[in-house]
Formats: structure tokens, C-alpha cells, sequence
């Protein structure tokens, strides 16, 4: 771990960045922590998902005494029951705030295949791709307005407009699965990836929303509730930017915080 973290005092801006280099085993961490606060859970991507499973299960086995002699990566296909075991999972509505409140990308992945697996003869990654642009469509997206190539938008192929991302936000507000989903988006100053952001502003508590960062990229999309006008749905995107993350989130906080502020005529 390359720790590049910084502690500050109680009154200055709070963020941290994960990173990773995916040819070798190092996590890189950024960003400023202010002196006291509470730990947060982050994610890294893992290399060798399959080979790092194996290892952690083998690990498991060996501390309740199961000594592992050889551990192999083989098809399951020419079993007739190979499942070893089972896990629960929790509802989608659950899995879904967990994608959108921690940003967690692996989630967002897992649910992009899960769409895909009602086909489990072909691949589920673009069978998941053609069953979310059918959903896109049926919620007024137009096709015109995105590429998409992954579930989690990590990959620099995806593109997507600020027009597209409203259409997503106004069909989800008019869809009866709304309160799940709103639930699910950062809350400004309270809740997940903008739990430290639009602290003590007039965004605070009535702004829900994603947010999205690539080196170069940031991102922000959802739903204001200003006490004095109607609710609007907003999408501010930032591309090839040479400033810092910092730099481009300050500018669109400062956006949605002027839009929190709107007043009826």
C-alpha cells in the first residue's frame, strides 16, 4: 500500500482516492483525511479474482485444520452437482444502494451479468449490455446518446451525454421503482460517496445523486429538492480536464449548490 494521505485540521475539505497498478500487487491511496474522522470502507479491484478466491479458501480451510495439498482451476461442466456452497443474497433493491451509495464498481459488474445469465449460453456481458439498453429504452433513453461496454463505466469506451444521464433520472422518477432507487444515491453532506461533500451548504440533506471520477473526468448527476422551487434533475460532466479531482469537484459543487438556492419568481 503507497499511502499519500494526508491528515488536515476540522475545518478543511475531506476526500480519498483508490487506486491500483494493475501489473503488480500495490494500492495506491490519496487524498486528506481531516484529524479524528471515522474510518471509511473503500474498494480495489482485484487482479486475479478467480486465483485470489482460491487462495482466501484455501487459507479458510487450512485454520480449521483442512490441510490443502493442491489447489487447481478446472471446468465445472463435467461435474453433476458441483456446487460447494450457497450464499443468500440480499434484495435487489439492497444490492443496488450498496452499487450507487459506496460507488462499489465490482457490485455494478456482478449486476450487469446477472441481467446477462438469463442466457447462460452466450456471453454474459453482452447479453447484460442488449437487456440494459432494452431497459434504457423503456424509461426514454435515447440509444443515440450512450455506448456502453461494461457495467461499471471504468473502461474509457463508454460514453455517455449529460442528455442521456437526465432521461435515465426523469424515467426513474416517473418508474414505480423510484423510492428504491432514489434510496440509493449519496445524499449530500450525509450519506456515501457525498457524505463529505456539501457539508454546511444549502445542498446539504436535498441533493441526491452518483457521482463518477476518471483521471481527467468527474461527474455528477441526480435530483435536487430546493425548498423554494420545484424538484429538478441535473447532469454535470467534466472531460479531459487537466485540473485535480479536487479542482473539478469544488466547480460542480459549486454549481448544484447555486440550483440548490433557486427561488420561484
Amino acid at each position: 500500500i503507497r499511502n499519500k494521505t494526508i491528515t488536515v485540521s476540522k475545518n478543511q475539505r475531506e476526500f480519498v482516492e483508490i487506486g491500483r497498478d494493475l501489473t503488480q500487487p500495490i494500492i495506491d491511496v490519496s487524498g486528506q483525511l481531516r484529524v479524528g474522522s471515522e474510518p471509511e470502507p473503500v474498494y480495489a479491484a482485484v487482479v486475479e479474482p478467480t486465483k485470489n478466491f482460491i487462495e482466501e479458501f484455501r487459507q479458510i480451510l487450512e485454520r480449521q485444520g483442512i490441510r490443502v495439498l493442491k489447489t487447481s482451476i478446472i471446468s465445472t461442466s463435467q461435474y453433476s452437482n458441483p456446487e460447494l456452497a450457497r450464499v443468500k443474497s440480499p434484495p435487489l433493491a439492497k444490492l443496488i444502494q450498496t452499487t450507487n451509495l459506496d460507488s462499489n464498481n465490482i457490485f455494478a459488474e456482478a449486476l450487469l451479468r446477472i441481467l446477462g445469465v438469463q442466457q447462460p449460453s452466450l456471453d454474459a456481458v453482452e447479453t447484460g449490455l442488449t437487456a440494459m439498453q432494452t431497459i434504457l429504452t423503456r424509461l426514454g433513453v435515447d440509444p443515440e446518446g450512450y455506448r456502453l461496454v461494461d457495467g461499471s463505466g471504468l473502461s474509457r469506451q463508454n460514453l455517455v451525454s449529460p442528455e442521456a444521464l437526465t432521461q435515465v433520472l426523469v424515467g426513474m422518477a416517473n418508474s414505480p421503482q423510484f423510492e428504491s432507487y432514489q434510496n440509493s444515491l449519496s445524499v449530500a453532506g450525509e450519506t456515501g460517496t457525498l457524505k463529505r461533500r456539501f457539508q454546511e451548504t444549502t445542498a446539504a440533506g436535498i441533493v441526491y445523486a452518483k457521482t463518477g471520477t476518471l483521471t481527467g473526468i468527474s461527474a455528477l448527476a441526480g435530483y435536487i429538492y430546493p425548498p423554494y422551487y420545484q424538484p429538478l434533475v441535473f447532469s454535470i460532466l467534466v472531460n479531459h480536464s487537466n485540473l485535480s479531482t479536487a479542482e473539478l469537484r469544488q466547480a460542480i459543487d459549486q454549481i448544484v449548490i447555486l440550483l440548490s438556492q433557486l427561488k420561484v419568481c
